[in-house]
């Protein structure tokens, strides 16, 4: 019986030893996001002045996610909701210009290499309440 316990024991220990190492290589994965990008974004659901500035800022050090629309002088922050190697999903609240502005949105970034991002923008449009109505596009480039 005390073998068992000892056994136990261990493999706890074990167990709850590689979680922690698992939770640091997995923090790791966000560097890709981090730095300033920048891009045009085409919205799809605009028939004038569909196109826009994108001005991203992204401390992973700090946890901030700064995101400036220039053109539409909109601008506010980003949660991170979920990440992987090479995808981030973000909900965006905009603090300032909300009647040019959505003020709540979803924003995916799917890594394309170190220096280019897909942007895609999604929005709870009313008759979509779950938010993924697809509606903006870009690719951003990191700046060197």
């Amino acid at each position: 019986m005390t073998n068992y316990k000892l056994i136990i024991i261990v493999f706890s220990f074990l167990y709850l030893g590689s979680c922690g190492i698992h939770n640091k290589s997995y923090s790791k994965n966000k560097n890709w996001l981090e730095g300033t990008w920048t891009g045009i974004a085409f919205q799809i659901d605009l028939s004038e002045d569909n196109q826009w500035t994108i001005e991203l800022d992204i401390d992973i050090e700090k946890e901030t996610y700064n995101i400036s629309y220039p053109s539409l002088n909109c601008s506010g922050n980003w949660k991170l909701i979920k990440y992987s190697e090479d995808q981030a999903t973000f909900m965006e609240v905009i603090k300032n210009n909300t009647s040019v502005c959505i003020e709540h949105g979803i924003i995916i970034l799917s890594k394309i290499d170190n220096e280019r991002v897909l942007y895609s923008y999604f929005y709870n449009d009313g008759v979509n309440s779950d938010g993924k109505k697809a509606t903006a596009f870009s690719t951003l480039e990191k700046n060197k």
